[in-house]
Parts: C-alpha cells; sequence; structure tokens
C-alpha cells in the first residue's frame, strides 16, 4: 500500500487544506465580507464532494478488525450521522427564513442551527482528516 498510502496521504491533506480555507471563508463572510459569499458557496459544495469521498474511501480502507480502525470507522459514522442533521438544519433554516416574519425567537434559533452546521461540517472534515493523518503509517490500521 505504499504507492497507495501516498495518494491517500495527498488526498487527506488537500481535504485538510481545503476544509480549512472553507471554514476560514465562511467565517469572514459572516462577518460582513460580502465579496466572499459566493467563493465561500462554492467551496462549501467542494468541501461537501471532498468530504464524503473522503468518508467512503475510509469505510473501504479501514481495518475493522484493529481497535484504531473501530475508532476511525466510528468517527465515520458520526461525522455522517452529523452532515444527515447539518443537511436538515440548513434546509429548516431556508424553510424558517421564507415563511417566518422578522423578529420570531424560530428564525433566530434556525440561524444559529445553520451556523452550527456549517462549522461543525467543515471541523468535522478537519478533524477526520487530521485523524487520518496521525495513523496513516501504521499497517495495521488500513487494509
Amino acid at each position: 500500500m505504499n504507492k497507495e498510502n501516498s495518494s491517500f496521504r495527498n488526498f487527506l491533506l488537500i481535504s485538510l487544506l481545503m476544509n480549512t480555507i472553507a471554514l476560514l471563508l465562511y467565517i469572514l463572510s459572516s462577518f460582513g465580507v460580502s465579496a466572499l459569499k459566493t467563493i465561500s458557496t462554492i467551496f462549501f459544495f467542494i468541501v461537501v464532494a471532498i468530504d464524503l469521498t473522503l468518508i467512503y474511501v475510509n469505510l473501504h480502507l479501514i481495518n475493522r478488525t484493529n481497535s484504531t480502525g473501530q475508532k476511525i470507522k466510528m468517527l465515520n459514522w458520526i461525522y455522517l450521522l452529523f452532515f444527515l442533521i447539518a443537511m436538515l438544519l440548513l434546509m429548516s433554516d431556508s424553510l424558517i427564513y421564507s415563511f417566518i416574519e422578522v423578529g420570531n425567537i424560530l428564525r433566530d434559533i434556525s440561524f444559529i442551527g445553520a451556523q452550527l452546521a456549517y462549522c461543525g461540517i467543515f471541523g468535522l472534515g478537519i478533524f477526520t482528516s487530521y485523524y487520518d493523518l496521525q495513523y496513516i503509517d501504521q499497517k495495521n490500521v488500513w487494509k
């Protein structure tokens, strides 16, 4: 798995870099740098594709009989569950924003939920990539 290890390491580094850039762009666009909103949205879609590919590759390459492999597998399933919940939060934020009047507390709660969803997606992507990079050289963790 030497050549595959090198390719997987490069993919993990790209994932780590893209998640970090996406998080920084999202934070900057949230604080009023409106020129970055479009770029932040494009990075969001790219990062979602990278993270879902990372989860698929992790679940395919992981050795599930190893304790570290079990932790990585559990981390990926937690990330998938969080990703589903985050997508529901983002969808509900759009619906609530469209149908509920300004000043309603439900609108504020959904806005906070959407912010947590974005930051959670990027944060879990960073954590998953970093955690995989820590154990990339251990032979018994990967198939």
